[in-house]
């Protein structure tokens, strides 16, 4: 009798080990990770996270969807395969579907069985990560903008460490988040080809700038100086560079002034450029007047045009 209890006791407590077991396996997240991208699915609260190792977590708390009249529905039920390169999940209602996150050279491919299909989280734009226009989207200018900022127009972000772009897809809707600004909102249809990819060194590569540095995150005092365009406006000539830097350097230098910044006029006219500015106005070139304003103990600016261009060779 003392016997069969045991039997009866180790035959339970084996049955709790196997419940507690799958128990734990089914709450468990499910992990794909491949070429650096990890996709963690949280089965029990049904959200995805997507991360890179160069740049931590690019979107999370990911919902799945169906898109009607702008309003999306949540799938809910999931059941979820991890294999090395792709996640799949099965959603149950309210109604089946089936969604792969595949990683590739590219990107991270996504794709659902539905028509409607929609994807929803919340991307870490801090402002070290901030929104961006790629240049593909704009004559091959790039517009980015510093702060907490959000545009309907934006669908990348741009990480000022590493140099990297991330691209959603274009048809993604970026806002800032209420609660938290430091974050943003991220919803897009899930068509054919979608993805969320990353290119890397950006400003080095693709926009061609090789002597491309990250802006530091805080300056260690308000950078403090003057600037030409509201003197001058377009008239600033070398002569007046040379006699403004020898009063800043003077009288306000002793201050805490840094920067003498030479706004626009230097390229003016139709042999002008970046490198050879306008010989009548500017005889010694700009190499010259920057090292002028760096004798004086000061540190040369210049304003650039950087979204458009007035001649064949800006």
């Amino acid at each position: 009798m003392k016997n069969q209890s045991k039997l009866n006791l180790c035959w339970s407590i084996l049955c709790l080990a196997v419940f507690c077991i799958g128990l734990l396996s089914s709450c468990a997240p499910s992990v794909s990770t491949l070429k650096g991208w990890r996709i963690e699915a949280d089965i029990k609260k049904e959200v995805i996270t997507i991360s890179h190792e160069d740049l931590g977590v690019l979107v999370k708390d990911v919902r799945l969807g169906l898109m009607s009249n702008k309003n999306i529905t949540r799938l809910s039920e999931w059941t979820v395969k991890s294999e090395e390169e792709v996640l799949t999940v099965v959603t149950k209602k309210p109604e089946e579907t089936t969604w792969k996150f595949e990683v590739s050279k590219e990107g991270l491919n996504i794709s659902c069985s539905a028509a409607s299909a929609a994807l929803k989280g919340t991307a870490p734009a801090p402002e070290n990560r901030i929104p961006a226009r790629a240049e593909g989207q704009d004559n091959g200018i790039m517009y980015t903008s510093l702060g907490l900022v959000s545009s309907r127009n934006i669908h990348s972000l741009f990480d000022r460490k590493t140099d990297t772009l991330i691209q959603f897809p274009e048809e993604s809707h970026l806002s800032r988040n209420i609660a938290d600004e430091k974050m943003m909102r991220v919803v897009f249809p899930v068509v054919e080809g979608t993805e969320i990819s990353l290119v890397p060194d950006y400003y080095l590569n693709v926009l061609g700038l090789k002597y491309y540095q990250p802006i530091p995150e805080r300056f260690e005092t308000a950078p403090t100086g003057w600037c030409s365009w509201y003197c001058y406006y377009m008239g600033t000539t070398e002569e007046d560079m040379v006699t403004e830097t020898d009063a800043l350097a003077k009288y306000l230098r002793p201050y805490g002034l840094e920067f003498v910044q030479l706004d626009a006029c230097f390229t003016r006219g139709e042999e002008a450029n970046y490198l050879e500015w306008t010989k009548e106005t500017f005889p010694q070139g700009g190499k010259w007047v920057f090292e002028y304003i760096k004798s004086k103990g000061l540190k040369p600016g210049l304003w650039v045009n950087v979204y458009g261009a007035n001649y064949a060779r800006p």
